[in-house]
């Protein structure tokens, strides 16, 4: 198929309601009059950037000023202007594609120059367009509302006192049109309280007589055939409040009732209708509900008068909730006979005899519906979805929206902003991205809708257009987050490790979460994000008419904002693995007869790769470093991890799995197995000594003879014979980390003198080590220690009594543990689970040791021993030395990368498991 000359159309809709989809509206064509070609720029420069309007440029041939904007005499009068909508299709495999649509922001005449008597005066303008997406229009002609202003403007109010009034206003503000004006005394205007976030501003009565009266504009008068419901709703707030006082005074248009009075004390409402000469009609009493304590809080009240049936009865209802709950609470009255029933007419709001009381938002009904719901906008929507957020901004202010996907964030309470401003908000707690679509309605996508996607655009190296210049720089780089909530708490999250290496780079950021439980996680994960050590690639291009970019078009047509699209071919020097994978935060188009390029705004696909259930991603390591040197064809390795995060696992299930050697990109390298460096069971006969471990490591008698030594019956024996130590080692290896886990059994009772078995780690010679024992005491007690020799010197470094006593006959398991400059130790009982999580019962640090790579076992009578029949010896079962591993190797260099590494290099899975915000 021919791309060449490229079919593109730009399209009008003079007069659409810029409230509807645009998909119906009446587009016509003026390609024609397109002097060159179009360009198109949507999204954002990279993940760190505020998307911005999309735009689309282009310019008319304006003959007779045709294209000029409120030109009386052009055929294009009066619907061509700023803010005539304008779309942009390409014509592919039969079909138009539209690339853009917006809203025309900028219209600018070129005239044509006589002065050099190049024109004739008839000579054609030209007009150069610009037209600009959605963002535009709200981001710069929305009004601050809050969320109660918003959810009350959109009802047939026939009075409405937002009371959100500034400080330096005379009298309240009234909202609906005809009604007359109010009047407030001895009031103070403008006061902020967060307790109601749906209000901006609230208004505090200054004395017990203070008042705020408000006069309803229309009055409805009910037949004898109709429903009749008149509503009247307020917030209040009266920290005073300690007897029963009136709260407010509501006049009523009937040829019954004359007027409400209600009254509020710390336990409740009373509500008492009274006729023209004062007599008592009707009261009905309403408790506060659970939470709902004016003294405390803001509550909502609503009082209503309904006459539910035909017959002449009007009952008085009475609604309560706390600010902040969506349960409303309701008393009736027993009913007020009356044929007619017009509706309140006039309300005055009284400080309940006591300085300090507070409202919100007075506003009447008199209509045959019931009042909506108001509580959940008084509270500020607080734990609404995200996403059902900013569809119901949108709606509220008839912005075209596309459908968004569940988000799965609860987001905080909503204050008083901008439509622009709280969708940001939206955006910036939820971590999705805000644009505009195709069709020219606002999108969003979801943070969730980004985890793990799918190839959406596959290039290869030689499809691109150059230049493809790479960079790496701290611009992106913020390893230490602070979060914070409006109004809550705030967490910082930090990697220390990523610190060590490039310094710390901090920045903080304010999200309106529901609760402050979800601060750290999302500290965390702008942490993940910012310290990705990767070559970012700020322009990757294409341009159409580059042999072999034909059959890319299908999805480069079908893929948008947040696509991902990878590169292969990649020369090693710009990708070992020769893979680009990126994900599409904006891009340029241009669009011409014999021109079609793109130039895409990228950044890394790889922090969005999160973690699934059965997938192949893993837990990181977060600090396994090699024990020793790693040469370039060896097909084992040893590491050794930090004891906070433990040993990596040994089951042969777990296998096999990707690893990474080396910080950033590092070597690729498949391990098929991961083992204790020395282990051994003990299942052979040796008489003299005790041969070779399971691990392959060779025992080396340190101290005695090899009569001292023998293997059967599963288990290695030491005989003690005097008083002398007997110590038994192998090579393994590494001396940085070791920890030793061995099952010990001492089987008779000692008597006269103890008896110790023990491990040796970082022996270096006979003259130095450390050595980690158990001491059974001649009272069946155990006693942990820590001993040393250097130089041939023995020191007792530490003892205390151990958690669990001696047993003849059930082992006991020592797990001893050196990691720098710290000594571990633990002891419990074979027959019970290792306390994975339990503190170290003894920790010590001692610095005189710092080399030595061997590892094994000592046992010694303490002299006075007296046993003799059968002489005291230690058995030793289930040895493993946990720290370092041993690693097997069944593949190098998987990304093109294969050398040699030293110690202290880091190691990690190849694809680290992220969990999601």
């Amino acid at each position: 198929m021919t791309i060449f000359p490229l079919r593109v159309r730009v399209l009008i809709a003079p007069g659409a309601d810029l409230a509807t989809n645009p998909g119906g509206w009446p587009w016509r064509d003026i390609t024609p009059w397109v002097r060159a070609g179009v360009r198109i720029t949507r999204g954002r420069a990279d993940d760190t950037a505020t998307t911005q309007p999309g735009s689309c440029s282009l310019t008319l041939r304006s003959p007779a000023g045709r294209w000029m904007p409120g030109h009386p005499l052009s055929p294009e009068y009066p619907g061509w202007d700023v803010g005539c909508p304008l779309r942009v299709q390409v014509w592919w495999a039969g079909q138009w594609y539209t690339r853009y649509t917006g809203l025309v922001a900028e219209i600018e005449p070129t005239l044509p120059d006589r002065a050099v008597g190049k024109d004739s005066p008839s000579a054609p303008f030209e007009v150069g367009v610009l037209a600009s997406g959605l963002l535009r229009r709200v981001g710069q002609g929305s009004a601050v509302r809050s969320p109660l202003l918003r959810l009350l403007g959109e009802l047939p109010l026939d009075g409405w006192l937002p009371l959100e009034d500034g400080p330096g206003v005379a009298r309240p503000e009234v909202r609906v049109p005809g009604q007359p004006r109010a009047s407030a005394t001895l009031v103070t205007y403008g006061v902020v309280d967060g307790d109601i976030p749906g209000a901006a501003r609230v208004v505090r009565m200054d004395a017990t007589t203070s008042t705020i009266n408000m006069t309803v504009g229309s009055v409805g008068a009910g037949t004898v055939a109709s429903r009749i419901v008149s509503t009247v709703g307020f917030f209040m707030t009266s920290p005073s409040l300690d007897t029963e006082q009136d709260l407010a005074r509501i006049a009523v248009a009937s040829l019954v009732i004359d007027r409400l009075i209600v009254r509020a004390n710390p336990s409740g409402l009373r509500v008492t209708a009274y006729d023209r000469d004062d007599v008592q009609l009707d009261t009905v009493v309403r408790a506060w509900p659970t939470g709902a304590d004016p003294r405390a809080g803001w509550v909502g009240v609503q009082v209503v008068l309904e006459r539910p049936t035909l017959a002449p009865t009007v009952l008085i209802r009475i609604r309560t909730y706390p600010v902040g709950s969506t349960t409303i609470t309701t008393s009736t009255s027993t009913g007020i006979s009356t044929g007619s029933l017009g509706g309140m007419t006039q309300v005055t709001l009284l400080a309940a005899g006591v300085v300090g009381t507070s409202y919100s938002h007075l506003h009447v009904l008199n209509d045959s519906v019931d009042l909506p719901g108001t509580a959940w906008a008084a509270s500020g929507y607080v734990g609404e979805e995200a996403g059902a957020r900013l569809v119901r901004l949108c709606a509220e202010q008839e912005v075209p929206l596309a459908p968004v996907a569940t988000t799965e964030t609860p987001m905080g309470a909503q204050t008083a902003g901008t439509l622009i401003e709280l969708a940001r908000e939206v955006e910036q707690t939820d971590g999705g991205i805000l644009y505009e679509a195709f069709d020219g309605r606002l999108a969003y996508l979801a943070r969730v809708a980004r985890y793990n996607p799918t190839v959406a655009l596959a290039l290869t190296y030689g499809q691109l257009a150059p230049p493809l210049a790479p960079a790496r720089s701290d611009q992106h780089v913020r390893n230490d987050w602070t979060a914070t909530r409006p109004g809550g708490g705030q967490a910082q999250v930090s990697d220390e490790q990523h610190v060590a290496r490039r310094g710390r780079y901090e920045a903080s950021v304010q999200v309106n979460t529901a609760t402050d439980d979800d601060l750290p996680n999302q500290a965390g994960w702008r942490v993940h994000h910012g310290t990705r050590d990767e070559l970012r690639y700020p322009a990757i291009s294409l341009n159409f008419a580059r042999s072999g970019l034909e059959a890319v078009i299908p999805a480069w047509l079908a893929t948008g904002i947040g696509g991902r699209v990878t590169v292969s071919g990649v020369p090693a020097g710009l990708s070992p693995a020769g893979l680009l994978d990126q994900v599409i935060e904006g891009y340029t188009e241009r669009l011409d007869a014999t021109e079609w390029t793109v130039a895409l705004s990228t950044s890394p696909a790889a922090p969005w790769r999160i973690a699934v259930v059965d997938g192949e991603d893993r837990v990181a390591a977060d600090g396994t470093v090699l024990a020793a040197d790693l040469p370039a064809g060896a097909s084992q390795m040893l590491i050794r991890s930090t004891v906070d995060n433990g040993s990596w696992t040994t089951d042969a299930q777990d296998f096999p799995v990707d690893l990474r050697i080396g910080a950033g990109v590092g070597e690729s390298v498949v391990a098929s197995a991961i083992a204790s460096a020395v282990r051994d069971s003990y299942s052979r006969s040796v008489a003299s000594g005790w041969g070779v471990a399971d691990s392959g490591h060779s025992w080396t008698i340190d101290s005695g003879s090899g009569a001292d030594y023998s293997v059967s019956g599963g288990v290695g024996v030491i005989s003690l014979v005097g008083s002398a130590e007997r110590r038994i080692v192998v090579d393994c290896g590494s001396a940085a980390t070791q920890e030793l886990r061995v099952h010990l059994t001492v089987p008779v009772v000692p008597t006269g003198a103890p008896i110790n078995a023990g491990a040796l780690l970082r022996r270096q010679d006979a003259s130095n080590y450390y050595w980690i024992d158990l001491q059974y005491e001649t009272s069946g007690a155990l006693t942990l220690r820590l001993v040393k020799r250097v130089g041939g010197m023995i020191t007792q470094v530490a003892t205390m009594p151990a958690p669990v006593g001696g047993s003849t006959a059930i082992a006991r398991v020592l797990i001893a543990r050196v990691d720098g400059s710290v000594i571990r130790a633990k002891v419990h009982p074979a027959n019970e689970p290792e306390p994975q999580w339990a503190p170290w019962p003894l920790v010590v640090t001692d610095t005189d040791l710092t080399t030595g790579t061997g590892v094994g076992i000592i046992g010694r009578a303490a002299s006075g021993n007296t046993n003799t029949t059968p002489g005291p010896t230690v058995r030793v079962d289930n040895l493993a030395l946990r720290e370092p591993q041993v690693v097997s190797l069944t593949a190098r260099g998987g990304n093109g990368i294969q050398r040699a590494w030293p110690a202290g290099t880091e190691v990690d899975v190849w694809y680290p498991a992220v969990v999601p915000l």
